[in-house]
């Protein structure tokens, strides 16, 4: 993570070496990620771009938090702590009233998990989209009806695990002749990308696409706001404010 502050001239930009704020990862991670494993330092590049080059020059304005950064943190056949994050205060009612969901339940408020489902599901479930794994994905499967589809996009239940945790609901996929498929983002970008963002950006301008944004100012703040997002900390996508244009 870095956010550079030379300054600018009129006719370009001026002192070679220019100061930059570094986020340096200390440690590989063991365990929960901790504030203590990133240092902030302070050094010095250059904004000059070779004569003749093709290269530009941008400015970060944002950095954005994401689960995955945590693989990318530790060392090969670490033991990590299983997390399941929990719901942040108040995001039970905001899910409900600004972003339009029938109903949410914040799973650490329930006892049991399989008399929650049958709460909020009292005919099955037909379709469920899973990034979480585990525990969740497990119970849900007891609770899906026949011919229910499950797409699968992540599973952060188990990225801090060095073992995951079993699926022992399995052959209610036979039973029930359930369709289970994984998705990775990439394999759609090419050809569905141009079609979402013709469909994101009129939807935004008509206030039909809601999304809600937790920003933290400075490049000091990242190291809280990922950790934060392990925690239940934010509410909306985490982000990080490096400048403002």
């Amino acid at each position: 993570m870095n956010r550079s502050e030379g300054k600018k001239t009129e006719g370009g930009l001026s002192n070679p070496m220019n100061p930059n704020k570094q986020i340096v990862l200390e440690n590989h991670v063991k365990g929960y990620l901790k504030e203590s494993d990133f240092e902030m330092r302070n050094s010095f590049i250059s904004f000059e771009i070779p004569h003749g080059s093709k290269a530009v020059l941008v400015i970060n304005l944002y950095l954005a938090c994401d689960p995955y950064m945590r693989h990318l943190l530790s060392s090969p056949n670490n033991e990590f702590a299983s997390l399941l994050t929990p719901l942040p205060t108040g995001s039970v009612d905001i899910l409900k009233s600004k972003l339009g969901f029938d109903d949410v339940f914040n799973y650490r408020d329930e006892p049991s998990l399989s008399a929650t489902l049958k709460r909020h599901f009292p005919n099955g479930i037909d379709l469920y989209f899973d990034n979480v794994g585990g525990e969740m994905l497990d119970e849900v499967l007891l609770h899906m009806n026949l011919h229910g589809r499950i797409a699968v996009s992540g599973m952060i239940s188990q990225y801090n695990l060095s073992k995951p945790d079993g699926i022992h609901n399995l052959f209610t996929l036979i039973t029930k002749r359930i369709r289970m498929q994984g998705f990775v983002e990439l394999d759609f970008k090419n050809e569905m990308y141009p079609h979402y963002l013709e469909w994101a950006v009129q939807n935004l301008s008509e206030h039909k696409l809601i999304y809600l944004e937790d920003i933290v100012e400075g490049l000091e703040n990242a190291p809280s706001a990922l950790v934060g997002i392990f925690h239940g900390r934010n509410i909306g996508k985490q982000l990080v404010c490096l400048a403002r244009e």
